[in-house]
């Protein structure tokens, strides 16, 4: 029966059509099957025209078959190695050697002249022999024949949403057999054709991309700005549509309102795609918006990872190049943006420039420049870092040479941005000393040993009044780019900082980077020009970037003990026993302080699930983080650091502090000013506040615990200080600056923090729904949750014990005794583990009762099983999931049958289900799994020989399941004996029928009239070759009609 509602022909045969509107030629796999490489996939025919075709040394001498071979060997070896395709990465963008020149793969500059494809159902094969093992991709992107990208899609609300293909394809990345498929890959798509749910703390639904990684993808939206870019979609050419639908077997899809409905340009699919494969996009991305990054880890081992550009880097970095293009243009004669300096706020500034006298005061002085504000965690040093490259090609196109800065005010900030420049191929020069940036500033050349683009890394201290530019001694044209980095600190307008900055260069181009701008008297874009790109936190939470926070009250009672001992200590403060300064920091303060830190930090860990988490404590004075870390220490319940500038430690020492809690060598890090700013470590995930923080810098404070990090779904505050006044203050400020800035645009920002109001409201629920049950006796739930017949009801329920585990330690924090009495931690996840097991047989069972149901099938052979040791010894645990594995993969291939009505596979069928029912795999014993694995083995291994059986006829009709099915049925009925004649009829029926739905999409919309139809051209097609009559050409006529029409 033809699948005309599946995930086939909703979301991939529309996403291939879109493809083709954006300029992607469509190409039947059967004409290309014999060009492809087998490891690689890489369709030599069309790379090798390309290389003839991209390089001018070739196109009077094209590259013999023995060059050619060289050339796909040495590429074939670059994508062997562990190193998530780097070596390949850079043959594609530099080329690869070829009689001593260096040949071009790729047109970077001129789509057109590039080769651009796509295919569907591209298998990346491990084995000659058979598919065995392999992976399809829906949909394989080829550009000059490399094939560059692919497109995974599922139907909307599919099983684990796109949780599901995250899962998969972090087993892909893990399995070495994939490895050269996925180093050549550059871009991978995922969506279940929904619209993102900004709710979901994991990617259930929506469409995302990523990049190849080490077992753990990061799936990122794609959250479009340049809205004029959907109208440069093409229409569907009707030509293309027909090819396309025919060589998919879908031309009865032709005219159905779903099918034109998810033809649109605007489904969430269709989107994305356009978002990133228009023609010029794609090749941007993949020349500017890839890069490789290696750190050596806590044990001296180098990692690598490769990123993939974010979208607010993207759209940032496309902000910096109109800007940059902006202020080109007016060097050369026409106009810039400019910032004005007038007589209010600003004099102090005007007045502190060099060269800028007082009687300027009023008229406007251009701002080279701009301001990104990104919040924290949203990648803002690699975004600086990108433009290294971009940038430098643009000047280079224009006849300069760029140096580019970054500038810091911190000497830990400066280590740390080296850091992350090295660690992404970057020369990186660290200048120490005012000397050194004078005699840098005023060189037109960078000084490397190895040559390759460079950063200059620069504390702003560093700037003397001397630190001026000079004239160049020959003819080089020089632009200086400054990105300076934490830009709302320390640059105020009657300051000198500033002032050096600007008098440095008075041509550099300048790009403050900011996560929490000055929005006061004085603002930050008042200094250094317009916001050119904008990026706030409640869109980086949303896009998982990082999380929201929990503010936690300390407990009443230690809040009574702690005034209690402050009103002590200020009576001896009166009395001239003590001094004021000194009330924070005194012993009978502090130990009660640390007890309390001791004892949540303990809970915390055990409630979150989580002893690797890390704390912060921001202490209220320098003396009182010494008085802490003393008494810290002298507990010995957790190792800390004390990190302070005012104890005389190198860099290098407070360097190794930072490392030793990242690597998780320390539990508690005691600070006063130091890290508040620019410190990630994304295991910090508790900061106990011991002081109020204003402004800005409050914002930079608490996002240092708002990164992601294992599951866990929050960061939380401990909030000594009572920050909410402050904090409100501050956040309403910047939304008001926000809703100016964005204007029309701007919609409603989210807190960043989850009020006690939101979590009660989930706990509600939960109470509700738990309310019926009996949590208290397990055996009991468990023969309540068995009468559930319902999956939905137990996937209900699973849901609300799942956000239980999640929430417990706030049902503690905000009261909800009711809930915190009757249910423990290990009680809940016990709870889990029965409700998961019910849900699991419910879809076994479900599964079980209809043959004909591929997905239930596919669902029940995917599904991992969990053990719960009631009968199975953790010794015998391997043998355990060497069963569950057996188990799987006989459903699975019994979920990969085309012909579910197939006396042979009903008969197989029914021998599975009497091997299955009735056995709860939770209680089997070894000896029960072992005979099982036997009986299972023999049901696998027939039901693959029949499927590849229906494979090898299903190729002969061009991979229609219909004709294959209609092959074995009329051949069964012995309505048509010979198999030559009734491939040749089939043929022609096939070719008939595909022809009249293209050409008229309604012949199935009158059953009658088709019926009709096909048995004139039965009659005609088998006259005179075999004996005919009515009964026969009837019998015929509805076997393919059932196969059309459901």
């Amino acid at each position: 029966m033809a699948r005309v509602f599946s995930e086939d022909s909703r979301v991939k045969i529309p996403a291939l059509l879109h493809l083709t509107r954006l300029g992607y030629r469509y190409r039947r796999l059967k004409d290309i099957r014999a060009q492809l490489d087998f490891e690689t996939n890489i369709d030599r025919q069309m790379l090798r025209e390309a290389m003839n075709r991209l390089n001018p040394s070739l196109l009077a001498e094209p590259l013999t078959d023995e060059e050619f071979q060289v050339i796909l060997a040495e590429l074939t070896d670059s994508l062997a190695g562990d190193d998530l395709g780097k070596a390949f990465f850079v043959k594609l963008q530099q080329g690869i050697v070829c009689r001593g020149e260096t040949m071009r793969l790729i047109d970077f500059d001129q789509s057109a002249e590039n080769d651009w494809s796509v295919v569907t159902e591209l298998p990346c094969l491990v084995d000659r022999s058979s598919e065995t093992g392999s992976f399809r991709p829906d949909i394989t992107v080829f550009i000059n024949g490399l094939p560059l990208a692919f497109c995974e899609v599922k139907i909307p609300n599919n099983l684990k949403g796109m949780q599901a293909e995250y899962e998969r394809m972090n087993k892909r990345t893990s399995n070495v057999k994939y490895r050269r498929f996925l180093n050549i890959t550059q871009l991978m798509v995922f969506s279940n054709n929904m619209e993102y749910d900004d709710t979901e703390v994991v990617p259930i639904s929506g469409a995302f991309y990523a990049t190849n990684g080490r077992g753990h993808l990061f799936f990122s939206h794609f959250r479009e700005e340049d809205k004029a870019i959907y109208d440069g979609v093409a229409a569907l050419e009707p030509e293309v549509e027909s090819l396309v639908l025919q060589d998919t077997n879908m031309a009865i899809l032709k005219g159905r309102s779903d099918y034109v409905l998810n033809c649109n340009p605007m489904t969430p699919t269709n989107r994305i795609l356009t978002s990133l494969f228009i023609k010029e996009r794609f090749l941007w991305l993949l020349h500017y918006g890839i890069t490789y990054v290696e750190k050596v880890n806590d044990k001296g081992v180098v990692e690598l990872a490769k990123h993939l550009m974010r979208y607010q880097q993207f759209f940032g970095a496309g902000a910096i190049a109109r800007k940059v293009e902006q202020l080109r243009q007016g060097d050369s004669g026409g106009s810039a943006d400019i910032c004005c300096i007038d007589g209010g706020n600003n004099l102090e500034l005007a007045a502190e420039l060099p060269h800028y006298g007082s009687n300027n005061i009023g008229k406007k002085r251009q701002a080279r420049g701009g301001v990104i504000w990104h919040t924290q965690g949203s990648g803002k040093t690699e975004l600086a870092f990108y433009n290294v490259h971009i940038l430098s090609d643009f000047y280079a196109a224009h006849r300069m040479v760029a140096k580019f800065y970054f500038i810091v005010d911190r000497l830990d900030l400066m280590q740390q941005a080296a850091d992350e420049f090295r660690a992404r191929g970057l020369n990186v020069v660290e200048i120490g000393t005012r000397a050194e940036f004078t005699e840098n500033i005023q060189s037109t050349s960078e000084q490397t040993l190895t040559g390759g683009l460079v950063m200059n890394v620069v504390n702003i201290q560093k700037f003397g009044d001397d630190a001026v530019t000079k004239e160049p001694d020959y003819n080089v044209n020089i632009q200086r780019v400054y990105f300076i980095d934490e830009v709302h600190r320390d640059y105020r307008a009657d300051g000198s900082f500033l002032a050096r900055l600007v008098n440095s260069d008075r041509r550099a181009i300048m790009f403050g980077l900011t996560g929490t701008p000055l929005i006061g008297k004085v603002r930050t874009k008042d200094l250094f020009g317009d916001y050119i790109h904008k990026y706030y936190y409640n869109q980086s939470i949303a896009d998982g970037y990082t999380l929201r926070l929990i503010r936690e009250g300390i407990k009443t009672e230690y809040r009574l003990q702690l005034n209690a001992v402050l009103d002590k200590l200020s009576e001896e403060v009166r009395k001239g026993l003590i001094q004021k300064k000194d009330l924070t920091c005194h012993e009978n303060y502090v130990n009660p302080l640390v007890d309390y830190i001791e004892e949540d930090f303990t809970g915390s860990r055990l409630l979150l699930g989580d002893g690797t988490i890390g704390a912060m404590v921001v202490a209220d004075s320098s003396q009182q983080a010494q008085a802490i870390y003393e008494e810290l220490s002298k507990r010995g319940t957790f190792r800390a650091a004390l990190v302070l500038s005012t104890i005389g430690e190198t860099k290098e020492e407070l360097r190794e502090k930072r490392d030793a809690f990242k690597r998780g060598e320390v539990d508690i890090l005691v600070v006063f000013n130091m890290l508040l700013t620019g410190f990630d470590a994304p295991r910090l995930k508790k900061l106990y506040l011991g002081r109020v923080i204003r402004d800005h810098s409050l914002l930079q404070c608490l996002t240092r615990v708002n990164r992601p990090y294992h599951q866990l779904r929050y960061g939380y505050v401990v909030d000594f200080a009572d920050i909410r006044a402050a904090f409100d203050k501050t956040n309403q400020a910047y939304l008001a600056e926000l809703q100016d800035e964005l204007g029309d645009d701007f919609e409603q920002f989210s807190s960043i923090f989850k009020t006690p109001e939101e979590i009660n409201e989930d706990l509600r629920q939960i109470h509700d729904k738990l309310f019926s049950f009996d949590t208290d006796n397990l055996e009991n739930f468990q023969r309540q949750i068995s009468t559930i017949e319902n999956k939905d009801e137990v996937m209900e329920l699973r849901r609300a014990l799942a956000l239980y585990k999640e929430l417990y330690n706030l049902a503690q924090l905000f009261g909800y005794e009711e809930l915190v009495a009757s249910l423990d931690r290990d009680k809940i996840r016990t709870l889990y583990q029965l409700t998961e097991q019910r849900l699991q047989l419910l879809r076994d069972k479900e599964a079980l009762q209809a043959p004909e149901d591929i997905d239930s099938l596919v669902e029940l052979a995917t599904q991992d099983l969990q053990f719960s040791f009631r009968k199975i010894s953790e010794g015998e645990l391997s043998l355990a999931d060497a069963f569950a594995s057996k188990r799987r993969q006989t459903i699975g291939e019994f979920g990969r049958n085309q012909d579910k009505k197939d006396p042979e596979f009903l008969k197989l069928w029914e021998e599975l289900r009497r091997i299955l029912e009735g056995h709860d795999i939770q209680e089997m014993t070894l000896e029960e799994m072992q005979a099982q694995d036997k009986q299972l083995e023999i049901l696998r291994q027939k039901m693959h020989d029949l499927n590849a059986a229906n494979s090898r006829l299903t190729e002969r009709y061009s991979g229609d399941q219909r004709y294959m099915r209609l092959h074995k049925n009329l051949l069964r009925d012995g309505l048509i004996a010979s198999p030559s004649l009734l491939y040749d009829f089939l043929q022609d029926m096939k070719s008939f029928i595909d022809d009249s739905l293209l050409h008229k999409d309604t012949i199935l919309a009158n059953e009658n009239f088709f019926v009709q139809t096909l048995w004139r051209e039965i009659k005609q097609e088998l006259s005179g070759k075999l004996p005919l009559n009515a009964g026969i050409v009837k019998a015929i006529g509805n076997e393919i009609k059932n196969e059309y029409i459901q």
